[in-house]
């Protein structure tokens, strides 16, 4: 997996406002004083000479909007994750979990891992346990064995349609999370 590094655009308000672009790209993973620090030094320069900025684009979040006026805490700390848990961490963020200030421990707590589909996931949680189920079925009434089996979509369906379980589409299939930690 390629490691995203995910940068900021921002831009001198009062420039802006009176005709001119002037900003700076800052990667974004900095902390808040650090990015603190790199907006000011871009406002020092500005021809407008504000005091104000807003992120104007945004570089490498693996599709995850961040918004104009985001704090720069919630800017680090979504950069961060997207850094090291890149489309995951996108698509975690985007479905409108991790709101708290633990972005990291809540994304953790639910990510179950990249999988072809959520019933390929349930076969490799349960495949174990269904698989002893049946050979005990087939000791206890031989024969049965090839008309038995388990039904993994179905349990995928079940999972979501609960709201046990979501997905997000990835590149490799879908990234599987608890909806609950």
């Amino acid at each position: 997996m390629t490691k995203a590094s995910p940068r900021i655009y921002v831009a001198c308000l009062a420039a802006y406002t009176a005709g001119y672009l002037h900003g700076e790209w800052i990667g974004a993973t900095l902390d808040p004083d650090e990015l603190a620090e790199g907006i000011q030094a871009m406002l020092k320069e500005s021809p407008a000479r504000g005091e104000e900025f807003a992120i104007h684009d945004t570089d490498d979040f693996c599709g995850y909007d961040v918004h104009e006026y985001e704090s720069l805490k919630r800017v680090s700390q979504i950069a961060q994750l997207i850094a090291e848990h890149g489309e995951a961490a996108a698509g975690f963020l985007a479905v409108g979990y991790g709101e708290d200030d633990e972005l990291e421990q809540a994304f953790e707590d639910r990510y179950c891992g990249e999988w072809e589909s959520l019933a390929a996931y349930a076969e490799d949680l349960y495949g174990d346990v269904v698989n002893t189920a049946l050979k005990n079925v087939e000791r206890e009434l031989c024969g049965l064995r090839p008309y038995l089996q388990f039904d993994y979509k179905s349990m995928a369906f079940a999972w979501q349609a609960n709201g046990d379980y979501f997905t997000v589409d990835g590149k490799n299939g879908v990234h599987v999370f608890l909806s609950r930690a």
